[in-house]
């Protein structure tokens, strides 16, 4: 006896109805928030612990390394130090038992060998915390790509001193050494008063240096809280979440290495400027998504949906792997991916051209609701465009009774809505199901545009003094594109695709 095709299909959602799958996208969505704005929640009240300060300087020494392969160096913690070593381990010490001030012994119990830069940055960020400082705080890193010629002159001059000040050089060594650093000394000095005529060669003279801090926004706890999600909620074995999780949380991690040390050179070289706001606050947030996109489908081609035959080695696992028939899946990923940047970099700038239009809509949709729905009243309010393709346009109110105008970024809290729209173009679905899911999805981004303004202008005071919780939902919100076309395109892309795939071993009789 043998099944047909569309019995066993109809057998198999009767089976996943009866075992509580009645609903995979909606249950998907839903563990994803709850995964997400848990997980992000969390971290917002780890920011201020010694765990987190490690985290960053971690990550910090990382892209440290990966710049001095880059530049001629970076230095992590370089800056001029305020107090004394012994003075900054004492404090240490004594905070690490819990004390508010150090004692006498911690004085003499600590070395007096120069700080190291963990010693630097956690002395930094505890004693900020115990001063209630409310300004960002990270590691810092100094990443000269190119030094000037003031630097130059300034290192030589050093070189000089030490070798005057070297008892174990010789006179004949110490005179020649000094006569070297003086020829080069004196190049430079000709070089340097030369290029103090042109002022196109300012930067000759200052060099392509670029400090930065790595604080908490930069450390990519927004990406690996989507990606874990995405995996822990998606519908499969426990040890293939697992693995999913192992693999695909370092490589989120790396990525956000390359993603500073990229950063870093640009702003050596835009002397953090506007290509370097440009790209750190925008183009940034496509490039995450769909690396995390492309990951997720790697997983879910190569993880859940592998065909793994009973007692298979790890070099038959392997082999399997680099089958054509392995790789094709690898491919049409990549292929998704770059389909992906080719259609949401117009629609973007295409986004960008019309946010005074869209800001002037929203201003007025959501002050009306604040006025006549909350009772705030609202006097006037308004759209200042500004910045390259109106990136650094503001939404401002005016309110009666405030002597300030209450006045917020607009671009980033909208470039969500292009990046979904890309992504459900370029899903392989029927033209009306796919208009359909573009239509319903794109409401749900900009009713989230107007109760965002809504909620944090009428509880703007309240928020203040709760900032964890704001903060984390304003994170999972950059979420949205990814989540929503997963919703929108689960059942079409993943569910019936779980079930062809266990299909072929059932149509047998």
């Amino acid at each position: 006896m043998s099944i047909s095709k569309n019995e066993h299909t109809n057998n198999e959602i009767s089976n996943r109805k009866e075992a509580g799958y009645k609903n995979p996208a909606l249950q998907f969505v839903l563990i994803f928030i709850i995964v997400v704005v848990s997980f992000l929640t969390a971290y917002r009240y780890l920011i201020q612990t010694t765990l987190n300060d490690y985290y960053l300087y971690t990550l910090a020494k990382n892209t440290s390394w990966v710049l001095n392969r880059i530049g001629e160096k970076a230095i992590l913690e370089g800056l001029p130090k305020s107090l004394p070593p012994q003075e900054c381990r004492a404090w240490l010490s004594a905070w690490a038992r819990g004390l508010e001030q150090p004692t006498s012994d911690d004085y003499l119990n600590v070395s007096k060998e120069p700080l190291t830069p963990w010693e630097q940055w956690s002395y930094r960020a505890q004693k900020s915390r115990k001063q209630g400082a409310q300004t960002k705080m990270g590691p810092r890193v100094v990443f000269i790509l190119r030094e000037g010629l003031l630097q130059k002159i300034t290192n030589l001059e050093v070189k000089i001193k030490e070798v005057q000040n070297n008892n174990t050089l010789s006179e004949p060594e110490k005179a020649s050494l000094i006569a070297k650093y003086n020829e080069e000394l004196q190049s430079l000095r000709v070089e340097y008063a030369e290029a103090q005529k042109n002022p196109e060669e300012s930067r000759k003279v200052s060099g392509y240096i670029f400090p930065f801090i790595i604080i908490s926004e930069c450390g990519a706890i927004e990406i690996m809280a989507i990606f874990f999600a995405a995996v822990i909620a998606y519908p499969t074995l426990l040890r293939k979440k697992l693995l999913g999780v192992i693999v695909g949380i370092p490589l989120m991690y790396f990525v956000n290495i390359f993603r500073l040390s990229f950063l870093a050179v640009v702003g050596a070289l835009n002397a953090g400027g506007k290509w370097f706001e440009f790209l750190h606050y925008y183009v940034w947030q496509a490039v995450y998504i769909v690396f995390v996109v492309a990951v997720w489908l790697a997983w879910i081609e190569f993880v859940v949906y592998a065909e793994a035959k009973e007692g298979m080695t790890f070099r038959e696992r392997l082999r399997q792997i680099f089958q054509r028939k392995t790789l094709l899946p690898l491919l049409q990923t990549l292929v998704f991916c770059m389909k992906f940047i080719i259609v949401v970099v117009p629609l973007v700038c295409l986004w960008w051209v019309l946010i005074p239009v869209y800001g002037w809509i929203l201003v007025q949709i959501s002050g009306s609701i604040l006025r006549f729905v909350m009772g705030v009243p609202i006097v006037a309010g308004g759209i200042r465009a500004s910045g390259f393709l109106n990136t650094s346009s503001t939404i401002y109110f005016v309110i009666q009774g405030y002597e300030f105008e209450k006045a917020s970024p607009i671009a980033l809290l909208i470039t969500n809505l292009p990046p979904f729209i890309s992504l459900i173009l370029i899903t392989r679905i029927p033209w009306f199901s796919r208009l359909k899911k573009m239509l319903w999805g794109s409401g749900i981004i900009i009713l989230g545009h107007i109760l965002f303004i809504v909620i944090v202008l009428r509880y703007q005071e309240i928020l203040k003094a709760y900032s964890e919780l704001p903060m984390a939902v304003i994170q999972f919100y950059l979420t949205m594109p990814f989540m929503l076309w997963i919703a929108m395109v689960f059942r079409e892309q993943f569910l019936k695709r779980s079930i062809e795939i266990k299909s072929p071993a059932q149509n047998k009789s």
